[in-house]
């Protein structure tokens, strides 16, 4: 009761008092035994909430990082590979995109050379006009596409940056979780050795007693 008054952590595993005697077991048995019944069942509940509290929190939280973090992986692996993907695309867009001017070069020269010739070629001067407004509505729907496509992939790399950084933080919180894992792992050292200094005292005790009545002392 004084060791658990002051904070020391007792447990390391199971969810019931019994299980959490596992630590310097004889010697929490011979404690447990020498208290009224009362205070060893009372015992028993304190290392069994303590255990348990402890337990589900650091396991829920482990496994709940290590899903994210698979999580967080797996989506960053697939953002890659869009990203290469729109990456092709737009190249194939800039090489449509420089063939159409070429070819809106090319009207434009036709367009020069019909307007020079006969009136009896006029109508196919107009034909050639409208053909170059259907290139150049088509450049300019081709333009916006390659514009979206540049927004799309601007928005996709900024949520990299803030999915890798989020990756990170909690990497951080694993790790620190894993060094509060090490320090119980200590502080359950610490109690082993608590332990058996409290046996030895007692036998000790319990010796000089026995000693005390055959002498016939009280």
């Amino acid at each position: 009761r004084k060791m658990l008054s002051k904070g020391v952590d007792v447990s390391t595993a199971g969810h019931s008092g019994q299980a959490a005697l596992s630590v310097g077991s004889r010697v929490w048995q011979a404690i447990a035994w020498s208290m009224p019944e009362r205070d060893r069942m009372n015992l028993y509940v304190a290392l069994a909430e303590m255990n348990a509290g402890k337990k589900s929190k650091v396991e829920s939280l482990n496994e709940t990082m290590e899903y994210e973090i698979g999580r967080l992986s797996r989506e960053v692996q697939r953002k890659k590979v869009a990203l290469k993907d729109a990456d092709i695309y737009r190249k194939k867009l800039e090489k449509t995109i420089e063939e159409m001017e070429t070819d809106l070069a090319e009207a434009n020269s036709s367009i020069s050379h019909l307007q020079s010739q006969n009136a009896d070629q006029t109508k196919r001067a107009e034909l050639a006009e409208k053909q170059v407004a259907d290139l150049q509505k088509t450049a300019g729907e081709t333009m916006q596409s390659l514009s979206k496509e540049r927004t799309d992939r601007a928005r996709m790399e900024k949520q990299l940056v803030v999915e890798y950084q989020l990756r990170e933080e909690i990497s951080d919180q694993a790790q620190k979780v894993q060094d509060v894992l090490s320090r119980t792992a200590g502080e359950a050292k610490h109690v082993t050795r608590e332990l058996k200094i409290c046996r030895h005292e007692y036998e000790t005790y319990r010796q000089s007693a026995s000693d005390v009545q055959a002498a016939g002392g009280q």
